[in-house]
């Protein structure tokens, strides 16, 4: 029987990756497979010492890609899918200038 593929490895690693390239500035730190885990459904997406926001926990065999802003770790808006970088980035542009901390 095939291995089932790792979305933490395959999916939200190379995602951090690609973040900290186009932001290295702001201190986006690559999690590992071995420390990273998701906290309340969510895998959390920290800016420097900022959490952002999340990507949703895959259930029922949809694995989009899903950003929910936060708040004090704490979700405060609909979850909203993300197609591509640049959206994400803008998703984390938004959260971030809501804490005045935009990305340069």
């Amino acid at each position: 029987m095939p291995q089932t593929p790792s979305y933490l490895e395959e999916v939200i690693i190379p995602i951090f990756k690609s973040l900290a390239e186009i932001i290295r500035k702001k201190g986006v730190k690559i999690p590992t497979t071995q420390t990273y885990r998701p906290i309340k459904g969510y895998y959390r997406i920290k800016i420097g010492l900022t959490t952002v926001g999340g990507f949703s926990v895959p259930g029922n065999g949809d694995y989009a890609i899903y950003f929910t802003p936060m708040k004090n770790a704490n979700p405060i808006g609909d979850r909203q899918l993300v197609s591509d970088t640049e959206e994400l980035l803008q998703l984390i542009n938004n959260q971030l200038k809501a804490k005045q901390q935009l990305i340069t």
